[in-house]
């Protein structure tokens, strides 16, 4: 069952630097103007439950398993639909915002992984979601 289903709306000019360190920071489209460069924005079409370790995210269709999930990132991800996405396979939060991520063999390119337009889908299992069953309206 899907838990978090978002949509990318914009890109900031500095994402790319941040994903190369193996990071990728999500906030709605209202992030604040000094953290927005830096940000992957998204809209936030619903979020049913929590996010816990051993749920699926999937963004462009490619998926990574959640290793850790900080003391915040759920509260933070209801309310300013953010939290930090870390591909470093750790067991247990770094910070409290931060969702661990294990990484691949062969990890996609940021272009291959982020776009505007592409879908950021957590569930509590592999599962596809077509376009026409979220909501992407403002």
């Amino acid at each position: 069952m899907a838990k978090l289903l978002s949509t990318i709306t914009d890109i900031g000019e500095k994402a790319e630097s941040l994903f190369n360190e193996g990071m990728v920071i999500l906030f709605c489209e209202n992030a604040p103007k000094e953290l927005a460069p830096y940000c992957v924005l998204h809209r936030l079409a619903f979020m049913k439950e929590d996010i816990k370790s051993g749920d699926i995210l999937s963004i462009s269709g490619i998926y990574f398993k959640i290793t850790a999930v900080g003391s915040v990132a759920n509260k933070n991800l209801k309310e300013l639909g953010h939290c930090t996405l870390a591909f470093d396979k750790n067991t247990s939060a770094l910070l409290p915002g931060h969702i661990h991520l294990e990484t691949l063999d062969f990890m996609p390119s940021y272009e291959e992984l982020i776009g505007i337009g592409r879908q950021i889908i957590i569930s509590d299992k592999v599962e596809r979601y077509k376009k026409s069953d979220s909501v992407l309206k403002r």
